[in-house]
């Protein structure tokens, strides 16, 4: 880790230790402050290239240890369990690779922030939330240890992770149904221009149950690469646990752009649809496998690696204790737009192994 690496991380460490300070006082009457500690480590190996592709923003390191990410975050009254409280605040910084690859074209004093944001509850039913928060698009998240991969996917990758602005949120009395509107500052974007074009999204869970959820989210609004283009975008996903051992997770992504002067006609396309499948062996280990395409005929995202690429992947998890786990996976991207890029980039395989420590006070 560099020396400015470090500095980052220590400022990190003073801030935590600020909040705690501040709100231990209060910890016998307020038991709704919560304290997250998370890292992740890891190594990764490539058969053919030095370099893994440039589309990768977790992870994105080879052939020598590395750090992901390390978070620390602080939450009072987080979902607004205190019944009684109608605010709630979230806030979260993070050092890693992560960091250094997603939140580059960030300004520097933003990129350490993980989540800042407040929220306040209307009712039983309904809330809103304004800062920087979690996306509201997609099943992975930058925390590593909640998803079932253990490399983050092609389509999670290019979708944000993180999101600015204000989200207004619904949910039953039943909990079966969840949804919320969005007005953001961009596709991943924590501040705006007045001249930026406004963005929206929704998001629509159904969970009729413990082992199905549906999920419908969009956004609409302005390009993240040319400034008078708009794009639209939709990811749909259903996860189903058939029972204590199997579970499944089928998703796809649909984007296009177009100028802002012209119609939906002559609008441009990607998609991205996904599997993956999780057998667990017992209460310590589990086995997942995944399948991954990606389409991009138009070259919308820029990067020539994206035109079409196959992805495949296994891996097997360890909880070594109830705060962490060992993670293993053998991972191939098959790059098709073969006249573009070098003969080595054809066929990207890597070996990586992840150890996750996840720990809540």
């Amino acid at each position: 880790m560099s020396i400015f690496a470090t500095m980052k991380f220590l400022k990190i460490i003073i801030c935590f230790l600020i909040f705690h300070t501040v709100y231990l006082v209060n910890a016998q009457e307020v038991k709704e402050n919560e304290f997250l500690i998370y890292s992740e480590l890891y190594s990764s190996t490539s058969i053919h290239n030095l370099e893994k592709p440039s589309y990768l923003c977790s992870y994105d390191q080879n052939n020598h240890p590395s750090t992901n990410i390390i978070l620390l975050k602080w939450s009072s009254n987080n979902n607004f369990q205190n019944k009684k409280s109608y605010l709630k605040y979230n806030v979260g910084l993070m050092i890693g690779d992560y960091v250094n690859s997603n939140l580059k074209n960030e300004s520097r004093t933003l990129q350490n922030i993980y989540e800042t944001n407040i929220g306040i509850k209307f009712s039983n039913n309904m809330s809103l939330d304004f800062g920087i928060f979690n996306s509201h698009i997609g099943f992975e998240s930058a925390i590593g240890q909640e998803s079932w991969t253990c490399t983050r996917s092609i389509l999670a990758d290019n979708t944000p992770y993180y999101e600015a602005g204000y989200r207004l949120n619904y949910e039953s009395d039943n909990k079966k149904w969840k949804g919320n509107l969005n007005f953001l500052n961009g596709w991943q974007k924590m501040t705006a221009n007045l001249n930026d074009q406004k963005s929206w999204g929704h998001q629509i869970q159904y969970i009729p149950n413990k082992n199905i959820t549906l999920n419908s989210s969009s956004y609409f609004g302005q390009s993240p690469n040319i400034q008078n283009r708009s794009r639209y975008f939709h990811n749909l996903y259903s996860q189903y646990q058939m029972n204590n051992k199997i579970g499944f997770i089928l998703g796809i992504d649909n984007g296009c752009e177009f100028d802002k002067n012209e119609s939906l006609k002559n609008a441009k396309y990607y998609y991205s649809p996904i599997f993956i499948t999780k057998y667990t062996i017992n209460s310590k280990s589990s086995i997942t496998g995944r399948f991954e395409y990606f389409k991009d005929n138009n070259m919308i995202l820029n990067n020539t690696y994206l035109k079409e690429v196959k992805g495949y992947s296994i891996n097997y998890d360890y909880q070594i204790k109830t705060s962490s786990t060992l993670r293993l996976e053998a991972r191939m991207l098959q790059h098709k737009e073969s006249d573009k890029i070098d003969q080595k980039d054809k066929n990207n395989i890597f070996f990586s192994i992840v150890f996750c420590t996840k720990i809540n006070q």
